[in-house]
C-alpha cells in the first residue's frame, strides 16, 4: 500500500514537472515568435501614420498636421497634430498604441456628436517631429520626401542622457522603429543617425553625422518629442 503511495506521489510529481517545463518552452518560444511579430507590427503601424499625414498634406499645401497652409504654426503641440489625424480618421486609435503598449497606453475615444474628446500623451506611444520656428527641421514637417530625415519614431521612456524604450529592458539603450520623411521605416538598435534637415531648401546643407533623435544642438538636426511642442 505504502509502495502505490509513493507510485502515485512520483507519478504526480513528475507529471508537474513535465507540466512545468512545456509551459517554459512554449513561453520561451512564444516570445522568440511575438516579438520580431510586434516590432513589425510596429513599423507597420508608423508607415501608416506617416500615410496619414502625407494624405492630410495633399489638402493642405503639402504642409502636416500642425501647420496651415500657408505653413504658420496652427495646432502645433503632438497632442493636437494626433487629434487631428484621429477625429478625421486619418487611421483608427489603436494604430497610434505600439503592440507591445497595449495594456499601458488607452486607445483615444471621442464623445460622439458632443466636442471631441482631448487627445493626452496617455493615447499614443510614438513621437514626431519638434517643430521650430524656422530652420531645416520646420521644413521637413511636410511632404518634401527626404530619406534623411527623420519624422516618427517610438518615444524616449529613459531620460535625455540616458534614452531607453518600451523595447527594450531596464538600463539597456534606446532601441525602436524610426521612420523617415521618403516613408522608409526600420527598427533601430540606437538612437544616433546621419541626417539631413531642410534638403531641398538650401545646397549648402550638409549632412550630419551623430545625430541623437532626443537631443538637439540647433534646427538644422532631429528632435523627437511625445508632448507639446519643445523650444522652437
Amino acid at each position: 500500500m505504502r509502495q502505490n503511495s509513493f507510485n502515485i506521489v512520483g507519478l504526480a510529481v513528475a507529471l508537474l514537472c513535465t507540466v512545468i517545463l512545456v509551459t517554459l518552452v512554449i513561453t520561451i518560444r512564444d516570445s522568440h515568435t511575438r516579438t520580431p511579430a510586434r516590432r513589425m507590427q510596429n513599423s507597420t503601424q508608423l508607415r501608416g501614420i506617416h500615410q496619414g499625414l502625407v494624405t492630410y498634406a495633399n489638402s493642405n499645401k503639402n504642409y502636416f498636421p500642425g501647420l496651415n497652409e500657408l505653413g504658420e504654426d496652427d495646432q502645433i503641440t503632438v497632442e493636437q497634430r494626433f487629434q487631428i489625424l484621429l477625429e478625421d480618421d486619418y487611421f483608427t486609435p489603436e494604430y497610434a498604441i505600439s503592440p507591445s503598449e497595449t495594456e499601458m497606453i488607452t486607445e483615444w475615444e471621442s464623445w460622439g456628436d458632443e466636442t471631441p474628446k482631448p487627445i493626452t500623451k496617455d493615447n499614443y506611444s510614438y513621437t514626431m517631429l519638434q517643430v521650430p520656428k524656422a530652420g531645416g527641421r520646420r521644413i521637413e514637417w511636410s511632404q518634401t520626401l527626404n530619406s534623411q530625415a527623420i519624422v516618427l519614431s517610438d518615444r524616449n521612456t529613459g531620460t535625455l542622457a540616458k534614452p531607453s524604450s518600451i523595447h527594450a529592458e531596464r538600463d539597456e539603450p534606446w532601441r525602436g522603429s524610426v521612420l523617415w520623411n521618403d516613408n522608409h521605416v526600420g527598427f533601430e538598435k540606437q538612437d544616433s543617425f546621419e541626417t539631413l534637415y531642410g534638403a531641398y531648401e538650401s545646397d549648402d546643407v550638409k549632412p550630419n553625422p551623430g545625430d541623437r533623435l532626443f537631443h538637439s544642438t540647433s534646427t538644422e538636426d532631429a528632435l523627437m518629442i511625445h508632448t507639446g511642442n519643445g523650444k522652437g
